[in-house]
């Protein structure tokens, strides 16, 4: 007789992927923090092994980096879920942006996580929150607002 028996179900939020496979736009884990690949290539030095440079943007800071891994080395590649926000506004002093999700329920954001085209958002505007584990990882904004940040 097992008496009260519990069940752990373990969900699996990432995937361990070989550098090899990493491309523009793919985010993962690094050293704790989410990261998005801006670019990627192989290199090889005389007779050594090969490594792949990856230049990366801290998706917490906005800030960009370059690491070496060895090839066939891996790392946490993360799914990301996709809602879509209502702007409703925001606080510069504070430096945070408050936007209703699809619950009607506001969520406070960072403005660092939102980058440099938070100036041009208005209430009402419609933006792109990427979760994954319940936290925004990643913001995407209205196309309006990206090409105004091209120019």
């Amino acid at each position: 007789m097992l008496g009260k028996a519990h069940i752990l179900i373990l969900r699996r939020l990432f995937t361990s992927v070989s550098t090899s496979s990493l491309r523009q736009g793919t985010i993962f884990i690094h050293q704790g923090k989410y990261c998005e690949v801006v670019s990627f290539r192989q290199m090889k030095q005389g007779r050594g092994s090969s490594s792949i440079q990856v230049e990366y943007l801290d998706l917490s800071n906005r800030k960009m980096f370059t690491q070496n891994y060895a090839v066939g080395s891996k790392v946490e590649k993360v799914d990301l879920e996709k809602k879509s926000g209502l702007v409703q506004y925001v606080d510069e002093e504070s430096k945070n942006l408050v936007v209703s999700d699809h619950n009607f329920e506001d969520k406070v954001l960072d403005l660092a996580l939102v980058g440099p085209g938070y100036e041009h958002l208005t209430s009402g505007d419609e933006i792109q929150l990427f979760y994954h584990e319940e936290n925004v990882v990643k913001v995407g904004l209205p196309n309006h607002i990206l090409s105004k940040l091209k120019y």
